[in-house]
This record gives C-alpha cells, sequence and structure tokens, in this order.
C-alpha cells in the first residue's frame, strides 16, 4: 500500500497558507517566493483579475474592487446578491460573493504549485464556523484540483503542529491564535492520543489590525506635522499608508529599528522616517491588555486555572509581535510555551501533517509524473527476531514516501522485539540495510499493529499494543536508491576480486588484500585519534569543560571578507579543486547544497529546541548582534551531523567505539563524479551504445540528461526548469562546477566516439571502460603535474614522491599494497576546506575577446544550472574561469559565502566557514595543537608560542575566543599560519595535504603511471597522456571556444598569453587503436590488445 503526497491548507481572512508532505514537509513558496499569500482579490478595468500580494498593492488605487475578509464572509448566510450586500458591513467585504468565491480559489492556486489531477488535502477553519461555510471553503478547494479529506478546527491542527499527540500523559493545552482580524482562544484536552476542546472563544473585532491602524496613525501625524498635508483625506492614501504600515509591523517583529519609506504619498511628496521597536511598543502598550482579556474569559468560562494549563501555543501571523507574544505566556509562568514553528505556518503545518495521517493509499489513476515523486528500486521486506519468514513491506516501484500496516502476535514475556530490514533484488537475494530494536514491550501486550512509513531517507515504524495505552516509536537510517544517490552503508568486503583490466566502480577490489580500502560507503581515515566529549561521538569540548566558542562568532571574528585578487591563479584554479574534493570524498548523510530532510531550525531560522530536534541536529546558534542575520531574525543555522559507523551498526574499528564518519563515494582520483559510485549510479547516465553516456542535445550542444526529480535536486522555479543527472548528486551545486562537470562528460564521449572508429570490432563495454580509463588518467595527470604543485609545491612533491621527474613513456611503479587510500578526516573536514577562500562571489561572463560582458552573482545560481544553456553563458563563464582571478588564499571568505550560501531566494542564506568550524567539531577532529605536534612543529603550551606560524593581530583574536591554545580547532589555526614557501598552505595543512595525496597515489592499484603489465597504458599511449592539460580540456569541451592560455590555472600573462586551442598539445588517440583480434569485456588482459605502437 503507497500514499501519495498530501496537502494542508489554512485560509484566514487576510492570509492563506499551504503544506505539503511529499517525502518531508514543506511549506509552498507562491509565485513572488512568499509562504504566506495575502487573501485579497482585486477586480481589474478590463475584467481580470489578480490576487495575492498583486492585488494587495492594487488595492490601494481601487479599495471597492477589492475584495477581502473571504472567511467571514463564508460565515455569513447569504443565499442572492441583494442580502449580500446587506452583510458587507458585518462581513467587511466590498465583493459580491462570487467574487468571494473566486478569491478563495485564486488565492489556493496561487499558493500551490505542486498540483495533480486530486490532490488529498486537510483543511482548517475557526471553531465556531458554519457548516455551509465548512462546505462552501470545501468547494472552493475543490475546484482548482484538491480532494477534501477533512475540515478540522484550527486548534486541533495547531496540537497536531507540534505533535501533541506523541505523549500519551494528560495534558491541558491553549492555544491562541490571533489573525488580522480576530482572535480566537481555546483549551483542549490531550491524553491517550485523544484531542478534545474543551472550551473556546472567538473575539471577531480584536486582531493585528489594531497595531496597523496605530502604525498608520503614528506614519500619518509624522507626515502632517513635517508636510502640514493630511492623508486621512484621501482614502486611496490611506490605503497605501495601511500597506506600508504592515510590512513597518513585520520588520519590527524581527529587528529592533526599521525604515519607512512611502514613494509619493501625497501630493507628490515622498515620506522618509525611522522607527524603533520600542517607540512601536509605546505606540501600542494601552491596547495590550485587551488581548489577555479572551483568556481571562475563557477560563472564568470554562473553570480552568491558570495553573491547570501545561503547555500554551502562539499562531497566526499577529503572534509574531514580541511584546505581545510575551504578554500571552506570561500569563502562565509554569506553563511550556511550544516554539520552533513560524507562527504564520503552524495550522498549515497540523493540517498536512493530519493528510499523512489519514491518506493512506494512493490513487493510481494519478498521472505520478505530473507530481514528480521519488521511487523505490528494489523491494523491502522485514524479518521478527530472526526468523526466517519474510513480511513484504514495499514493492518495488512503490512511490516515496509510501506507508503500510500489518499485525503481529507480540508478547509481554519476550521484552523486546526485533525487526531487522531487508533490501530485496529482482534475484531474490536479500541485502540488509538497518535493524530496529523495540524494548520494553509492556507485559499485557497480545498483538501489536505495526505501521511502517517509508520516507527517502529512512524508515519509520509506530508500534501499537492492544490491551494496553503504551505506544513506541523508532527510527533507522536506510540505504534506499532515491534520486541516484546510495546512501550511507558500511560497505561489506567482497569475499573475493575478480581479476580486471578495469577499476570497479564502487572502488572495492581496489586492493586485492583489503578489498574495501578506499570503497565507497566506508570510514574516513585518521592521523591523529578523535577528540569527543564523551569520548565516543559527542562534539568536543573546552578543556575548561564549557563549550567550544560558537562557530559563527569564530568565522566572523578570525576570518574577513576583504575582496583580495589572486594575482597568479584564476577561478578554474578554485574550481577544479571542487572537482577533486567531490571526486574523492562525501560525507555520509548529507544533502550538500539541497535543503536537508533533518530540520534543526525552523524554514525562518528560529532554533528547534532539543527535545523536538532530531538526534543528529548540531544547530550553529547566531548571535544577536550578527551583522546579517540578526537583520531577518535569524536565529541559527541548520546543521546536521555526519552519519558515523555507529549509526549503521557496523562493527566496532580496532575494537573501541569511537564514532567514525563515513564517506559515500570513493576515495580514489577515479572520476567517481561523472561515473557514479555503483552500478545503479552509472545506469541511469549510461547510453550503452557506443560505449557513451547519455546526453540531450539542444541548440547545438550535447547536455547531461534531465533528472526526473526536478523539484528534489535543484531549487528550481517550475517542474520544467533545467535541472541534470549525473554520477554525484552535487551535479547543479554552482555554476563554475557544473561546468567541469559537463566538460568531463562531454570528454567522456569525445573519447568513445574516436575510439569506436578506430575500433570497430570493440563493443559499447569495451569501448566504454576503455574511455573512462583514458578520462581518468589525464585527470590524475592534470591533478599531480598540473594543479597539486601550485598547491603544495613542485620541490615539496617530488622531495615525498607525490611526482617524478619521467621521461617519454617511463613508468613509476611505486604502488604499496600496504598503504590505505582512504580519504583523512583531517583532510576532507579541515585541510583542504581551507581553499574555500579562493571562491569567488562574482563570476563574468567573458568573451573570446576575452572582454567582460557581464556578471552573475553566485548566490542566485545554486542550484540553478539552467543559467547555463540561456545564451551563450556556457562558454562565457568557461572563459571566465580561465580569465578571472580567483580570491587570494588567504584568511578572507567572500560574503557571497559567508552570509549568502544557499539561501534559495531569501535575504541571507548560510556561511560556509562557519560550517567548516562545526564539521571539524562534529567528526571530533584532534586540535590544532595536536595536528602541530604531529606534523613535526613545537607543541604550544603558551598562546605565544603559536607566534611562529600566526601573527600577532590573528593571535590576539584568537585568545578572545578560545579559553585555551588545547581549544584552537584544526580547521581555525592551520588556516592562519603563514605560507610555506612555493605552496598555499601553511606547515600543518601542508603536512595532511602532502600525506594525503601521497596515499591517494601509491595506494591506487590502478594509477596511471604504473607499468604492472596486466593494467598499465603501453608506454606510447603514457607518453599521450602526459600531454593532457586542463586547458585541452576546456578548448574541445566548450561549444565555441577557440582560444586558451596553455596553463588555464594561471591567469593571462607574458609567459602564458592566449594562443589559438589547435596549438595547444592534444592526446593521440590513435595510439588505442587494437590491431588485434576483436576483444570482449569479460575476457580481456593486456595482452588481449595489440595496440598500435
Amino acid at each position: 500500500m503507497t500514499t501519495t503526497a498530501c496537502f494542508g491548507i489554512h485560509l484566514g481572512n487576510s492570509t492563506g497558507c499551504i503544506a505539503l508532505n511529499k517525502d518531508k514537509i514543506d511549506v509552498i513558496a507562491n509565485e513572488a517566493g512568499d509562504f504566506v499569500t495575502p487573501a485579497v482579490l482585486t477586480l481589474l478595468g478590463d475584467g481580470s483579475h489578480v490576487v495575492g500580494l498583486p492585488a494587495k498593492q492594487q488595492r490601494c488605487r481601487n479599495v471597492k474592487a477589492s475584495a477581502i475578509n473571504a472567511l467571514q464572509a463564508l460565515n455569513c448566510d447569504v443565499t442572492n446578491e441583494d442580502e449580500f450586500e446587506k452583510v458587507n458591513q458585518q462581513c467587511g467585504s466590498n465583493m459580491f460573493k462570487d467574487e468571494m468565491m473566486l478569491q478563495r480559489q485564486s488565492v489556493l492556486k496561487l499558493n500551490c504549485k505542486s498540483l495533480g489531477k486530486t490532490c488529498p488535502v486537510v483543511m482548517c477553519v475557526p471553531t465556531k464556523i458554519t457548516d455551509k461555510a465548512r462546505a462552501k471553503l470545501c468547494k472552493a478547494a475543490q475546484a482548482v484540483g484538491f480532494h477534501v479529506l477533512q475540515v478540522i478546527t484550527n486548534p486541533a491542527s495547531a496540537c497536531l503542529a507540534y505533535d501533541i499527540l506523541s505523549d500519551p500523559s494528560p495534558c491541558n493545552i491553549l492555544v491562541y491564535r490571533m489573525g488580522n482580524f480576530s482572535t480566537e482562544a481555546t483549551i483542549l484536552r490531550s491524553e491517550d492520543g485523544f484531542l478534545e476542546i474543551k472550551h473556546s472563544i472567538i473575539e471577531e473585532n480584536l486582531g493585528g489590525k489594531k497595531f496597523s491602524d496605530l502604525m498608520v496613525e503614528y506614519i500619518a501625524k509624522e507626515f502632517y506635522q513635517k508636510y502640514k498635508l493630511d492623508p486621512n483625506e484621501s482614502k486611496k492614501t490611506m490605503a497605501k499608508l495601511f500597506q506600508h504600515a504592515e510590512n513597518v509591523k513585520h520588520i519590527l517583529s524581527n529587528m529592533q529599528t526599521a525604515h519607512i519609506f512611502v514613494e509619493s504619498l501625497m501630493d507628490g511628496v515622498d515620506f522618509s522616517h525611522n522607527i524603533s521597536r520600542a517607540r512601536y511598543e509605546n505606540l501600542f502598550s494601552n491596547i495590550l491588555p485587551l488581548y489577555r482579556k479572551p483568556v481571562e474569559k475563557l477560563l472564568e468560562e470554562s473553570n480552568f486555572k491558570i495553573g491547570d494549563i501545561n503547555k500554551i501555543i502562539l499562531c497566526g501571523g499577529g503572534m509574531k509581535i514580541p511584546k505581545l507574544k510575551a504578554e500571552i505566556s506570561s500569563m502562565f509562568p509554569n506553563a511550556k510555551l511550544m516554539t520552533g514553528l513560524n507562527e504564520d505556518e503552524v495550522l498549515a503545518i497540523g493540517c498536512v501533517k493530519q493528510a499523512s495521517i489519514i491518506s493512506k493509499q494512493w490513487n493510481h489513476d494519478l498521472d505520478v509524473m505530473e507530481m514528480d515523486l521519488n521511487f523505490l528500486p528494489t523491494d523491502i521486506v522485514l524479518k521478527q527476531d530472526g526468523n526466517d519468514k519474510e513480511i513484504e513491506v514495499f514493492k518495488a516501484k512503490s512511490l516515496v514516501p509510501s506507508y503500510t500496516k500489518f499485525t503481529l502476535t507480540v508478547t509481554g514475556d519476550k521484552k523486546s522485539v526485533t525487526f531487522d530490514i531487508f533490501e530485496k533484488g529482482t534475484d531474490k537475494l536479500l541485502t540488509q540495510i538497518g535493524r530496529i530494536e523495540v524494548n520494553d514491550v509492556p507485559s499485557d501486550a497480545k498483538e501489536a499493529e505495526f505501521s511502517v512509513k517509508l520516507e527517502s531517507n529512512g524508515i519509520m515504524i509506530d508500534f501499537v499494543y492492544s490491551y494496553s495505552s503504551y505506544t513506541r516509536s523508532n527510527y533507522v537510517q536506510s540505504p534506499l536508491l532515491i534520486n541516484g544517490a546510495k546512501p550511507p552503508l558500511c560497505a561489506a568486503p567482497p569475499t573475493s576480486c575478480l581479476k580486471s583490466r578495469y577499476r570497479t566502480l564502487d572502488g572495492t577490489c581496489n586492493n586485492l588484500q583489503n578489498p574495501a580500502w578506499g570503497a565507497a560507503n566506508m570510514r574516513y581515515n585518521r592521523l591523529l585519534t578523535p577528540k569527543y566529549a564523551d569520548g565516543v561521538s559527542a562534539p568536543p569540548v573546552s578543556v575548561t569543560g564549557q563549550d567550544l566558542p560558537n562557530a559563527r562568532v569564530v568565522s566572523l571574528v578570525v576570518f574577513g571578507e576583504q575582496d583580495v585578487p589572486d594575482p597568479q591563479f584564476t577561478l578554474a584554479n578554485m574550481q577544479w579543486g571542487q572537482i577533486i574534493t567531490h571526486d574523492m570524498s562525501m560525507q555520509a548523510g548529507g544533502t550538500q547544497s539541497k535543503k536537508h530532510t533533518t530540520q534543526c531550525c525552523t524554514d525562518d531560522g528560529k532554533l528547534i529546541g532539543k527535545p523536538q530536534a532530531h538526534k543528529t541536529c548540531f544547530p550553529i546558534v547566531v548571535p544577536k548582534n550578527d551583522p546579517a542575520f540578526s537583520q531577518v531574525g535569524t536565529e541559527c543555522l541548520n546543521f546536521v551531523r555526519t552519519l558515523t559507523d555507529l549509526d549503521m551498526n557496523c562493527p566496532p574499528l580496532h575494537g573501541h567505539g569511537q564514532a567514525e564518519q563515513l564517506s559515500v563515494v570513493t576515495a580514489f582520483m577515479d572520476l567517481s563524479l561523472v561515473y557514479g559510485n555503483n552500478e545503479d549510479q552509472n545506469r541511469p547516465i549510461r547510453a550503452f551504445r557506443g560505449g557513451r553516456m547519455i546526453v540531450e542535445t539542444r541548440n547545438g550542444g550535447d547536455w547531461p540528461p534531465q533528472t526526473p526529480n526536478v523539484t528534489t535536486d535543484c531549487d528550481v522555479e517550475s517542474p520544467q526548469e533545467i535541472c541534470y543527472l549525473g554520477g554525484d548528486v552535487r551535479f547543479n551545486q554552482n555554476p563554475g562546477l557544473t561546468i567541469f562537470q559537463i566538460m568531463l562528460l562531454r570528454e567522456h564521449n569525445r573519447i568513445a566516439d574516436t575510439l569506436a572508429k578506430l575500433n570497430p570490432h570493440w563493443d559499447d563495454e569495451t569501448i566504454f571502460q576503455e574511455s573512462r580509463r583514458i578520462n581518468v588518467a589525464q585527470v590524475q595527470h592534470i591533478n599531480y603535474y598540473e594543479w597539486l604543485p601550485l598547491f603544495l609545491g613542485t620541490e615539496n612533491m617530488l622531495k615525498n614522491r607525490l611526482i617524478y621527474k619521467t621521461h617519454a613513456g617511463s613508468y613509476v611503479n611505486d604502488y604499496d599494497p600496504t598503504v590505505d587510500p582512504s580519504v583523512l578526516n583531517s583532510h576532507a573536514t579541515a585541510a583542504f576546506r581551507y581553499f574555500h577562500s579562493q571562491i569567488e562571489g562574482r563570476l563574468d561572463l567573458i568573451s573570446e575577446a576575452r572582454s567582460r560582458a557581464g556578471s552573475l552573482r553566485l548566490s542566485d545560481w545554486f542550484n540553478r544550472p539552467a543559467i547555463l544553456e540561456a545564451g551563450d553563458n556556457y562558454d562565457f563563464l568557461s572563459r571566465g574561469m580561465g580569465t578571472q582571478p580567483e580570491e587570494l588564499t588567504d584568511i578572507n571568505f567572500d560574503a557571497e559565502i559567508k552570509h549568502f550560501l544557499f539561501r534559495r531566494g531569501r535575504p541571507f542564506g548560510s556561511d560556509l566557514r562557519s560550517l567548516d568550524i562545526q564539521r571539524n567539531r562534529d567528526h571530533g577532529l584532534a586540535s590544532y595543537n595536536d595536528f602541530r605536534e604531529f606534523c613535526g612543529l613545537r607543541r604550544g603550551h603558551a598562546w605565544e608560542d603559536f607566534l611562529d606560524l600566526i601573527s600577532p593581530k590573528d593571535l590576539e583574536n584568537l585568545k578572545t575566543l578560545y579559553a585555551s591554545p588545547e581549544d584552537v580547532d584544526l580547521t581555525v589555526g592551520g588556516s592562519l599560519e603563514a605560507h610555506v614557501s612555493g605552496a598555499l598552505a601553511g606547515p600543518t595543512f601542508l603536512c595532511i595535504l602532502t600525506e594525503q595525496f601521497y596515499r591517494t597515489r601509491v595506494g591506487d592499484r590502478f594509477f596511471y603511471e604504473r607499468g604492472d603489465k596486466e593494467i598499465a597504458f603501453t608506454r606510447p599511449q603514457l607518453q599521450e597522456i602526459r600531454k593532457a592539460s586542463i586547458a585541452r580540456i576546456m578548448c574541445d569541451n566548450g561549444n565555441d571556444i577557440h582560444m586558451m592560455q596553455p596553463r588555464a590555472f594561471l591567469r593571462i600573462a607574458d609567459n602564458n598569453q592566449l594562443v589559438p586551442c589547435s596549438s595547444i598539445p592534444a592526446i593521440d588517440l590513435s595510439m588505442w587503436q587494437d590491431t588485434a583480434i576483436p576483444a570482449h569485456i569479460g575476457q580481456t588482459y593486456h595482452n588481449l590488445y595489440s595496440f598500435k605502437k
């Protein structure tokens, strides 16, 4: 049994809000990008209409042609136009009932952009709405495609939003909802999963509008005193003033001051004025007692006392006012105030949670492609308590999320129930993916009903035992193949390894003695043991026992934002570094640039308390005086901890129980970001013809295929927008990264097409594998002989045997099977992230003549790759990477990544440097001092001991933040060191980076310079591979790029001038012409091929 996406709707008198539960609960933005839509409809002169914010803006021009107060009009029992006119005053509307119905339909349609043919929905209404009004509301919803499952009351919806029913113990809840025109106060009783409304009061003329009216009165008075013009003389002026007053009211709910600017308020005169929150609160101080009266009346009529109330829920747009929230909550000093949700969105979220419960079966008549849903690739089965009997819960191709339930006999004497969870492949083989154990089974239990919910990142099971009020829920992360990404698992080493010329996709069997080394879904490696606060997994604390300094504060104090262009290196240099790190590492359980399904902060940046937050939450608290985030009231930045071997129930490493983080990609430089990390990721992007990868041809260019899950994989404005499918879930993250991903994809097909012509007897698999092998080899050469020397220094690399002075086609046989190539935690989490300082927040569009034609703001185009196919942007941005300087590698981080990272249309986003610091702590990395000592530097016993590498100014900043030199994070201390001559890092980071790239090379049995006769290139082929360069890659895989400097990681200069692409050395693929008998994959060793000499 499966379930469809479902919706929750709250439509009030002044606003409407819609929530969606697909694989997670989200509030849907309207076409203007707002999560709450004004419930206003205005008729235009041509007979058409507008709704929402445009209607609200038009209303000040034509008040009589606007419909407002839709919900009050619904509750007015009118049957004809004349009757409607009689109740206009009471209902607060100037419109006929047909327009009111049109309004309700339009607001619903405007807010929901994900409609299929029939969308199950739960809606909420005030407690005292009439049955006829409920019917009208259902009719409006049905008119735009919703299937109304239930209409519940506002107070009940508020309780559902905060999961009040999850606690079976008795509880009395006060729900206080204040809208723009009315206030509703209700007491509910929750006990044993039941919710009962005890008493409710609605005050129709007491709402947020009174606060707006006071602001209007204040502005009008100020304007009159200054200009002797009275806005009260013009209805249009007052309507305009009211609109601005509401905006100011909302701003002052989040900030301490607001600026009022009204263009041409009256007689062409502009009005500009500043107002503080304190001044505003003084304006309405006299009316605050009015808002206590509904509660006092409620308590009196219901015979409840103040001490009887256990929890308080405040909701509705009016309840955003801090002073008002404090006024109401102070009436119940011993009650718990529920927080964590946006007051505007509480009711819609409660509705969608109810819809999720009662909508248990998908209607297969729906056109699922319109819904843009995810599908399960394999069957999911359970086994109870080690029994062989399989309990089939989900079939392959089930929609995600899905829901089912079953009943089993459960006896209390067993004390616990254990379910092992398996994927069941088409070959009927079972692969265990998790386990759920439920302890403390009630002694009187006889059977249990198990409700199983499948989500994109896990399985949740609710247990309800018969003859008992006991309820138990548990949750396990499950490695379900959603959106082409294999979630984290401990990779079980294969029992045997086949002898093969080609590396596996998942990295197994590279090392024949240790087949899991470097494989996907394995642990990161470590140079030093972790410093967990509890010795197991808790983030480190200070040597004083206190918390380490706030990551955002460290980011603000220690790291600057100066724009310092690098005098030597291009933006391609920075961007290629991201290609390397994505090829080698990706933390398990993360979404990178996409919004995480686990929310530790609400959508409006409010902190979710620990009781409600997921166990993996480790949010970054924003300081109150933050220069950016405080402007919009952001209290925290979302941060979810990396999944570890303990989360996956892996066997302990070396007998200890400390958590080790998992990486879901291979550790090798094997272009897993192009080809995927397993067969399931590779299959959807391969053409299986001529060895090629799938591309779609548009406007003369080859582009990656469109992902089937557009709204999941990208931050798009419509499901029709371009969003690519590739071998890595980060494919679309930013324009520069996506360009290099596309170039490497095109390069594979360019090679494959040439090999197919040279060797028409080769089959698809042979062409694919040989093309992949060549593509990987040339990238390894670029990495080690063109890119890494700029970062690590040529002399350092030669001294530490990372590179060699080779001749013609000479081999380098340095493979060491005792070296584990797994990525070092300190490398991926700290040292390599130092190069985030090179990121430039402005992306230049550069013509073939190398003139600047414009630029893009980086934060506008995170996860929106469609910009690449607009005009000639692909080439213009490619040339930009080869021309524009990167930012200097220093302690400055561009504002685009320090305040606006992944902002998704919001005023601000996140802070990459804060995230880097928090990730350092999440992974329990040893301190900067520990790593100094490990790398042969003097351990600091006093702050002044760091002066050998850190400037006095930077050291003073550290001293103001950290209690001890022992506390300094590796990410922070390493970033402050003076660079080693010839390198782009200080000695500590250089030590870690050098160690990593040594291991990456000598621990890779398939490294391109090896001379093993079973896997090696011929000497002529190796000589050709050594011609590879980033300039050649960019020339061959642009749309219309004809000029490039030979060393494209370096800026254009006298010794690195632009030259025609035809003059840049290219690999001669004729060296791969096979003159032997036809060869087929599966039979192949090196000696089966007789390549051209």
